[in-house]
């Protein structure tokens, strides 16, 4: 069940669809029955499993576009925050099953988003690694689409994984999605968001953690 109405708390609690159930009915053998995917309960409309009595074969969707989320000041200080410690927790398995670079309409060309910008390409690099990297703790991603024409007469490789390739922003490789970017974010943040997104990052690649002496955790801004 994809995209119910978001917000509404009263939809995938009351008006799913009990597949199992009917199966089970029906006799069909468990090796043979559907797999059934809907969105996650972070998507806001209410409780996937609650008329569901076998998650067997459940899987469940994450549609998370940043330029949508409520509670996120549009800003490349805030955008990058959220990505970093933006969790996908809840039900479970669960994908990102769209997403994208699109930050909100009203700043897809202001001064501070547009393409045109002599580090536009440096930014939305790093913007796209992390939300990658957060993608890749759960069971995989899906990106909005793999090639977009011009939007409004504009090149808006943000919505386009090919463009975006070509544009330099995505790696061919996801293994050197990190190789030369410098993730030099600490200077923005707190001592307990720092914190918290080295613990993270350093989870997500299986790298050892530790403190510097200081108490201040090691720098975030190194290179593979």
């Amino acid at each position: 069940m994809g995209t119910p109405r978001e917000h509404d708390p009263e939809i995938l609690s009351n008006r799913l669809l009990t597949y199992p159930g009917v199966e089970s009915r029906f006799g069909v053998p468990a090796a043979k029955r559907l797999h059934i995917q809907m969105m996650s309960e972070k998507w806001g409309s209410g409780n996937p499993n609650a008329n569901i009595t076998d998650l067997t074969n459940a899987f469940y969707d994450d549609h998370h576009y940043v330029k949508w989320t409520p509670g996120v000041t549009v800003s490349r200080d805030r955008y990058m925050r959220h990505s970093c410690t933006d969790s996908s927790s809840g039900n479970w398995p669960v994908i990102t099953g769209e997403w994208s670079l699109s930050v909100a309409d009203s700043a897809e060309w202001n001064s501070e988003f547009t393409l045109d910008r002599a580090d536009a390409v440096e930014w939305y690099r790093k913007w796209w690694t992390v939300q990658f990297l957060g993608y890749e703790k759960i069971d995989g991603w899906v990106y909005w689409t793999w090639k977009v024409n011009w939007i409004a007469r504009r090149n808006d490789w943000r919505w386009g994984y090919k463009q975006g390739v070509e544009a330099g922003v995505i790696s061919k490789k996801s293994s050197e999605c990190l190789r030369g970017i410098y993730l030099d974010l600490f200077n923005i943040m707190t001592e307990g968001e720092e914190q918290q997104i080295n613990i993270e990052f350093h989870k997500q690649l299986r790298l050892p953690y530790s403190e510097s002496p200081g108490g201040r955790i090691s720098a975030f801004n190194f290179q593979l």
